[in-house]
C-alpha cells in the first residue's frame, strides 16, 4: 500500500499474477496510458506510476494561466486521483535511475521498483543551469510546478510599484511567457483570484519585461516570417528584446549579459529561465543507447534500440530514424495518442508489434492531416487567427485528453461537447496549444 498526499492506493489483489508495467514519470504521453487503463483498453497488467509531482501541469496552458485566463486547477490534474481512477499504484518519488539488466528503477527516496516493461516519459530539464547563479537566482519553467512561484513574484513586484523581469530564452516558450507576463503586469489578474491579487494600476507599465536570446532572431527554428511577426508583436507590447545576447552570470537582483563581446550588468528583480531542454543525466548513465544530447534512442515502435522492454516518449526520447526529434510542444501528445495506449504491454503479452505510423518509408505522425483553428487570443497572444494541421495540430489530443481525464478523476462526466473518441479532433481549444 502506498500513501501520498493523504490518499492511499491499493494494488490489485491478483497483481502478482500479471506482468508489471511501470510508468516512469507522468508526462503528456502517459496521460493516455491512464485513460486507456481506466477504459479497460490495456491488456491485463499491474500498472505502477512513479512520479514526485502532486499535480500534473499541462504546459500548453501555462502562459494562459500567467495571463489570467485560467485558474491553476484548470490546467493541472490531481495525480493521486488520476492513478486511482486508472486502477494503478502510485509511488510518490521521481525516478533517478534504471538498471536494464536487473529490470529495476531507482527512485529518489532510495527504493527500487522491478518491472516487466518500463515506459519512460520524465520530460526534459532546462539547459544552462550550470551558468553561475542560475540555480540560486532564476526561476526555471521546468519543473512546471514552479509556475506558482513566477505568478507570486510577479504579483509582489506589481504591488511594490514595479521592477525588472527578464525572460531568458528566445524560443516559442520564452516569447509566450514574456507576452503573458506583460499582460499580467498590466493588470490581468488570474481568473478566480480575490480582487486586488494583482494591482495593475500600481504596477502596470512600471513592471518592465525584457526577453534575452542568444540567437539573432526570435524562434530561430521557425519560418523567418514567424520570427519577424513575433518581434513586431513583442515590440508593440513594450517588451525589450535583447537578441544575440548570452547571460553569463546571475546575482541577487542582477544579471550579467554578453553582447558583441561586451559585458553588461543589468537589474533583474525576477529572471524566468525558459531555455531549451536537456536530458536527465541518469538516462545516459543507464547504459542504454542515447543520442549526442543524452536522450534515449528509440526505434519506430518507440522501444529502446538497446532493450525492447524499455519504451520512451516525448522529451525523453529521440527517434533513431529522426535524430532531430522536437523536445517540446506536440511531440509527446502525438506519441501518447498513437503509442502509449497500446504498445508498452505488447512486448510481454506476446502480441504483434508494428511501427506507430509509416508511409512510403518515411515518418508520418499518427495525427497527420488533423486541423484546428487558432481561436482569437487576448492581449498577450500573438496569433489572431489562421489554421494549422499535421504535426502542429496534434496538440489538441493532449488538451482534450487532459480535460477528459480530469473529469473522470474527479468523478464527473466529461463535457458533452467533447468527442467520445480522440480520433476526430477538428475542434477549437481554449489553451492556444503549446
Amino acid at each position: 500500500m502506498t500513501e501520498r498526499y493523504g490518499e492511499k492506493v491499493q494494488p490489485a489483489p491478483d497483481a502478482a499474477a500479471r506482468p508489471r508495467l511501470v510508468l516512469a514519470g507522468l508526462g503528456h504521453s502517459h496521460l493516455f496510458v491512464l485513460e486507456a487503463a481506466r477504459q479497460g483498453r490495456l491488456p491485463a497488467c499491474e500498472l505502477v506510476v512513479c512520479t514526485g509531482e502532486a499535480r500534473h501541469v499541462y504546459s500548453g496552458m501555462v502562459p494562459g494561466w500567467l495571463a489570467g485566463q485560467y485558474t491553476i486547477d484548470e490546467l493541472s490534474i490531481d495525480v493521486t486521483a488520476a492513478v486511482r481512477a486508472a486502477g494503478g499504484t502510485l509511488l510518490p518519488a521521481h525516478v533517478t535511475g534504471i538498471d536494464p539488466r536487473a529490470r529495476t528503477l531507482t527512485l529518489a527516496d532510495g527504493n527500487t521498483v522491478p518491472y516487466d516493461v518500463c515506459s519512460i516519459a520524465v520530460g526534459s530539464q532546462v539547459s544552462g543551469k550550470a551558468i553561475p547563479g542560475v540555480a540560486e537566482h532564476a526561476v526555471a519553467v521546468k519543473p512546471l510546478a514552479a509556475i506558482r512561484t513566477i505568478g507570486e513574484r510577479l504579483d509582489a513586484l506589481a504591488r511594490s510599484g514595479g521592477g525588472e523581469v527578464v525572460v531568458v530564452g528566445g524560443g516559442m516558450a520564452g516569447v509566450e511567457l514574456a507576452l503573458a507576463i506583460r499582460a499580467r503586469a498590466n493588470g490581468a489578474a488570474p481568473r478566480g483570484a480575490p480582487a486586488g491579487t494583482l494591482e495593475g494600476a500600481r504596477g502596470g507599465q512600471s513592471v518592465r519585461v525584457s526577453l534575452v536570446s542568444r540567437d539573432a532572431v526570435l524562434a530561430s527554428d521557425r519560418h523567418p516570417r514567424v520570427s519577424r511577426r513575433l518581434q513586431r508583436v513583442c515590440e508593440a507590447r513594450g517588451i525589450e528584446l535583447r537578441l544575440a545576447t548570452t547571460p553569463v552570470q546571475l546575482d541577487a537582483g542582477r544579471i550579467t549579459l554578453q553582447h558583441a563581446g561586451e559585458l553588461q550588468r543589468r537589474r533583474a528583480d525576477l529572471v524566468v529561465w525558459a531555455t531549451g531542454g536537456e536530458a536527465a543525466s541518469w538516462l545516459a548513465a543507464s547504459g542504454l543507447p542515447v543520442d549526442a544530447r543524452g536522450f534515449l534512442l528509440v526505434d519506430d515502435r518507440l522501444q529502446s534500440v538497446g532493450d525492447p522492454r524499455v519504451f520512451a516518449a516525448g522529451d525523453s526520447a529521440s527517434l533513431a530514424s529522426w535524430p532531430d526529434t522536437p523536445k517540446a510542444g506536440c511531440t509527446p501528445c502525438a506519441w501518447g495518442r498513437g503509442w502509449c495506449s497500446r504498445w508498452p504491454t505488447h512486448s510481454v503479452m506476446g502480441r504483434a508489434r508494428t511501427p506507430i505510423a509509416r508511409s512510403s518509408g518515411s515518418w508520418r505522425w499518427p495525427t497527420q492531416g488533423m486541423e484546428r483553428r487558432w481561436p482569437r487570443g487576448g492581449d498577450w497572444w500573438p496569433r489572431d487567427g489562421g489554421r494549422c494541421g499535421g504535426r502542429t495540430g496534434s496538440i489538441v489530443a493532449s488538451c482534450v485528453g487532459l480535460r477528459r481525464l480530469t473529469a473522470c478523476a474527479t468523478h464527473r462526466e466529461p463535457d458533452a461537447a467533447l468527442p467520445a473518441s480522440l480520433d476526430s479532433l477538428a475542434i477549437s481549444v481554449p489553451c492556444r496549444g503549446c
